[in-house]
């Protein structure tokens, strides 16, 4: 319990397993058998068997445990903290950064096109909205023949001038979800 080393105790036979069970060594704490070939009753005997823990063991459990939990609240504050600076400095990096960079766009049926990151602050320009909606038109003729419509996608899409080597405005690994299309619009 002290160390926190893992050892294996190797007995000649169960009653010797047995005898040194009953008087298990202080601040021994015994995880179980270790081979398969045990059998299970037997296990069962060996464990009802083990001197219980004592007094002083459970006070050192304690305080180990308190340290544990110590140390865990101690990382996850500092985890928060780090998280917290990355954020503040994401946030900072967006006011600077190029306007003519990709805009992760999302778009639905209720809300249209919108930005996706809540620290970018570029709107959506009017080019960059055709060009969602045209994705997204072409995207139903795919699955309209199995009644079905895109009911959300998420994009990329240059906001400004498209870079000379640019295919499209939407970059390629947009993806979408479907929904069932309303019978009576058919």
């Amino acid at each position: 319990m002290k160390s926190g080393e893992t050892l294996i105790a190797e007995f000649e036979n169960a009653d010797d397993c047995r005898s040194w069970l009953k008087d298990r060594p202080q601040f021994i704490e015994v995880l179980g058998v270790t081979s398969s070939d045990v059998p299970h009753a037997l296990q069962d005997e060996l464990r009802k068997l083990m001197r219980p823990v004592d007094e002083e063991e459970r006070v050192f459990e304690a305080k180990a445990e308190a340290k544990y939990q110590a140390e865990l609240e101690s990382f996850a504050e500092k985890e928060k903290e780090r998280r917290a600076a990355e954020l503040e400095a994401y946030k900072e990096s967006m006011k600077t950064a190029d306007p003519a960079r990709p805009l992760q766009a999302t778009w639905n049926r209720e809300d249209g096109v919108k930005v996706s990151d809540p620290y970018d602050p570029r709107e959506v320009t009017e080019a960059a909205r055709e060009a969602v909606v045209a994705w997204v038109r072409e995207r139903d003729t795919w699955v309209e023949r199995r009644n079905q419509i895109v009911d959300s996608a998420t994009v990329q899409v240059y906001p400004l001038d498209l870079p000379e080597d640019a295919e499209s405005r939407v970059l390629h690994g947009g993806q979408f979800t479907v929904a069932m299309a309303d019978p009576e619009n058919n």
